[in-house]
């Protein structure tokens, strides 16, 4: 893809594609009367794929039923090769369902044909608008994204969704393993926003019975029970004019979805123990690690909670999925615990880095971070090497087969060692703890 930006030019280009020729000629008329705007055309995914690797696309506009790679299709390949493109789909078989799953994929709007050409070209505009200001990112979004460490596309996507996302109040989704940031992206979304100014609170919703939910949430009245001596403000009324964090939501029962419900619904709170209502202005930021809509379909999770919270969604990748970053990640690493425990930084030594590069770090970036901390806590300098890391935290090896003997266990895994390092003798002796000449006898004697 060129590395020409939209601030360089003073005009929009955009991408259509439809099977139908007729609709491409319809949007091509309405978007091509617009002296600020170009248009690339195709009749099939493929073809647009391509014209995306060329071209500095900023906005495409794409029909989701279609042979071949369908608009989902695209859509998916699309953000592989411009994480930051907008994608605008449209579909002649409108459906609820055909726009929750745009949204879900990634799909920034969803318009049902037939539609208003007056419409269209207001939503392309509003797109083309909003990239150009994430082409110029503010100080405040530099300075909150700051900590998310990374230049991967799925992270680079995640990066303008925050950007894009923190320029409103609506509610926000977020979705990722244990250890991949939820906490970290929420934090960059009320630091980038207008709420920056207001208060940021954090809670865990898991840590929560049902009985403390109410109290917790919408605070009490002095008296209102046992050990009730003052009156006290809820996390909702605490959070007004800024951002509540409510993570792990999916772990509420369903009668506590509810009071969150309606409080969503229209603002209003009232303290246990009183009858007067309190009106509040709270962003609702809410992460999970579980599939939200998931547990809606097993009738663990309310479905008019998850419409009202899935406004925007954004779905974090595991550490697994961007390799690449770790090194940036563990050199942060090494100099934050080097400073904290007044130790020179260590470095790290190309084998062991594409070790770790090649661990699937099922505790994501917090495993990542807790295991650099425990290397610089008790090594004592230098080069981190790849003796020096724990090679049974590395080595994933399966569950062998009762039947297998020692000597089969012994060959799997040194081949497996070797795999890992791609045929490198040296780093695989270093894990396996024996010589070089030892590894090689071994090589030959099980005919690897």
């Amino acid at each position: 893809m060129p590395n020409s930006s939209i601030r360089e030019r003073d005009f929009a280009q955009v991408l259509v594609i439809d099977d139908w020729p007729p609709m491409v000629e319809l949007i091509e008329g309405i978007l091509q009367a617009q002296s600020d705007i170009r248009v690339h055309s195709c009749l099939a995914a493929e073809t647009a794929l391509t014209i995306l690797e060329s071209e500095d696309i900023d906005v495409a506009i794409s029909d989701v039923r279609m042979p071949g790679i369908d608009g989902f299709g695209f859509l998916k390949r699309a953000q592989e090769i411009d994480p930051c493109l907008d994608v605008l789909l449209m579909s002649g078989f409108s459906s609820v369902s055909d726009a929750v799953r745009s949204i879900q994929h990634g799909a920034v709007n969803y318009i049902a044909k037939p539609f208003d050409p007056a419409d269209l070209l207001k939503t392309v505009r509003e797109l083309v608008a909003a990239r150009r200001r994430r082409s110029q990112p503010s100080r405040e979004f530099e300075t909150a994204v700051l900590p998310i460490l990374g230049h991967s596309p799925a992270l680079v996507r995640v990066l303008a969704q925050i950007q894009q996302y923190s320029a409103y109040s609506a509610p926000v989704l977020i979705r990722g393993e244990t250890g991949t940031g939820k906490e970290l992206v929420a934090r960059a979304i009320h630091d980038a926003g207008p709420r920056a100014k207001g208060p940021y609170l954090v809670c865990n919703c898991s840590a929560f019975s049902d009985e403390l939910v109410s109290t917790e949430f919408f605070g009490h009245a002095k008296g209102a029970f046992t050990d009730a001596d003052e009156a006290r403000q809820g996390l909702f009324e605490m959070a007004d004019g800024g951002v509540l964090f409510l993570d792990e939501i999916a772990d509420l029962s369903l009668s506590s979805q509810g009071k969150i419900l309606r409080a969503l619904e229209n603002g209003q709170i009232q303290r246990v123990g009183e009858t007067r209502t309190r009106t509040v202005d709270v962003q609702i930021i809410a992460a999970m690690n579980k599939d939200l809509a998931q547990e809606v379909r097993e009738g663990r999770f309310r479905k008019d909670l998850y419409y009202r919270l899935n406004v925007s969604e954004i779905v974090l990748p595991p550490l697994r999925d961007r390799p690449d970053d770790i090194a940036l990640l563990v050199d942060k690493f090494l100099g934050e615990f080097a400073a904290e425990y007044g130790k020179p930084k260590p470095t790290i030594d190309r084998d062991a880095l594409q070790l770790l590069q090649q661990y699937s770090w099922p505790g994501n970036i917090r495993e990542l971070r807790n295991f650099v901390q425990r290397h610089v806590l008790f090594h004592s300098g230098g080069t981190l090497e790849v003796g020096d890391l724990s090679a049974e935290a590395f080595i994933e090896c399966p569950v062998l087969a009762t039947d297998h003997t020692l000597e089969a266990a012994r060959r799997e895994h040194i081949c497996r060692v070797l795999n890992r390092f791609d045929g490198n003798k040296t780093a695989a002796a270093r894990v396996l703890g024996v010589s070089r000449l030892t590894l090689y006898r071994e090589i030959k004697r099980y005919g690897l």
